[in-house]
C-alpha cells in the first residue's frame, strides 16, 4: 500500500501537517493488516505540478522528505508473490448476459486459469458447465490467467444460473485447496460510522468481491484494541464507530469466501446500511456449518 499525502504545496510543505495525517491514517491501516515500513509506504505530493508523483520533490520545498517520488519507488518495488495459474481457479462472477442465443459469465480471475473445454463449477449451487469460448476484451482466445477480464461461453447452463458474487471454480476440487462456500464465518471489523450502535441481531448490507448479500451480527465475540487489535473484553452487549471487533455473522444465502490470510482477494469485505459504508473487516475463518446446525465453539 502506497499512500500519497496530496496537496502537501497547499500548506508549504509542512513536515507538522505531514506527521499529523500520517498519525490520523496509521491505526486505519493497520487495522486492516498494513504496517508502516512492511507493507505500508507514506509519502508527500502535490498532483497538480506531479511532484513526488512523477517528479522528484525539490530539496528546497521539502528539506525534510529524502525518498522517491511514487512512480520510481513502483518501479524498484518486488512485489510479494501472488496467486498464479497453478492455484485452484476462483472467478467471482460479475454478471452474465445473453447475446446471440449464447449465455457468457463476466468476471476476473483471482487465481487459477481457465481454458476452453474445461468443466467448470458454480458455486454455490454447485451446478456445472463447460467452457464454449473465452473472450478477453472481444478477442477470443483458448486459454485465460490471473488478472484477465473474461466472458466465459459457457455450455450447459442458462443465464438464471448465474448471480453476481457467485464463483466460478474447478469441480471435484478436495482438502483446503477448494473454494468454499459457508452461511457463518467469523471477521474482524472495523466500526467507521453507524446512526446508533451494532450489537446482535443487526441487519447489514455485506460487499465482499462481486457479491452483495444480507447479513445479521449472529454474535458478538470480542471487542479490540483499535490499534493492536488484541482482545480487550469478550462478549460486548455491542459496539459503536471507532471500535474494533470480532463477531460471528450469518449470511442470508451461502457465498464462497476465504480467510483474509490464505487468499486476500476473497477475505476483505465492507458493511454498508442506507446506501453508507459503516465497516470494513478481514474474515478469520468459515464454519463447516449451516443453518440448521451451526457449529458455536469460537476461539
Amino acid at each position: 500500500m502506497i499512500c500519497i499525502i496530496n496537496k502537501m504545496d497547499d500548506c508549504e510543505w509542512s513536515q507538522e501537517r505531514y506527521d499529523e495525517i500520517v498519525g490520523k491514517l496509521s491505526p486505519f491501516f493497520k487495522q486492516n493488516g498494513f504496517v508502516e515500513k512492511k507493507n505500508l509506504t507514506f509519502m508527500p505530493g502535490a498532483g497538480l505540478l506531479g511532484l513526488g508523483i512523477a517528479k522528484p520533490i525539490p530539496t528546497s520545498a521539502c528539506p525534510w522528505y529524502k525518498g522517491p517520488c511514487m512512480l520510481d519507488f513502483i518501479n524498484q518495488l518486488t512485489l510479494p508473490e501472488t496467486r498464479s495459474d497453478k492455484d485452484v481457479l476462483c472467478i467471482p462472477v460479475v454478471g452474465c448476459v445473453k447475446d446471440d442465443g449464447k449465455v457468457h459469465a463476466c468476471g476476473k480471475i483471482e487465481s487459477g486459469s481457465v481454458a476452453v473445454g474445461d468443466e467448470i463449477t458454480v458455486l454455490p449451487s454447485k451446478r456445472t458447465f463447460t467452457v464454449d469460448a473465452i473472450l478477453v476484451e472481444n478477442t477470443e482466445i483458448e486459454k485465460a490467467y490471473v488478472g484477465d477480464n473474461v466472458h466465459i461461453r459457457v455450455k450447459g447452463l442458462d443465464e438464471s444460473d448465474f448471480h453476481p458474487g457467485f464463483v466460478m471454480t474447478q469441480p471435484g476440487e478436495v482438502g483446503d485447496e477448494k473454494m468454499r462456500t459457508c452461511e457463518f464465518f467469523q471477521a474482524v471489523i472495523m466500526i467507521l460510522e453507524v446512526e446508533n450502535i451494532i450489537s446482535n441481531g443487526t441487519k447489514v448490507m455485506l460487499h465482499a468481491h462481486a457479491a452483495q448479500e444480507e447479513v445479521v451480527f449472529d454474535k458478538m465475540l470480542a471487542q479490540c484494541d483499535p490499534k493492536t487489535l488484541k482482545p480487550i473484553k469478550k462478549d460486548p452487549a455491542f459496539a459503536k464507530a471507532g471500535e474494533c471487533v470480532i463477531a460471528r455473522l450469518e449470511l442470508s444465502q451461502a457465498l464462497t469466501l476465504a480467510p483474509q490470510a490464505e487468499f486476500d482477494k476473497m477475505g476483505r469485505f465492507m458493511l454498508r446500511d442506507k446506501g453508507r459504508t459503516i465497516a470494513i473487516g478481514r474474515v478469520l475463518k468459515l464454519y463447516d456449518s449451516t443453518h440448521d446446525n451451526i457449529i458455536r465453539r469460537d476461539e
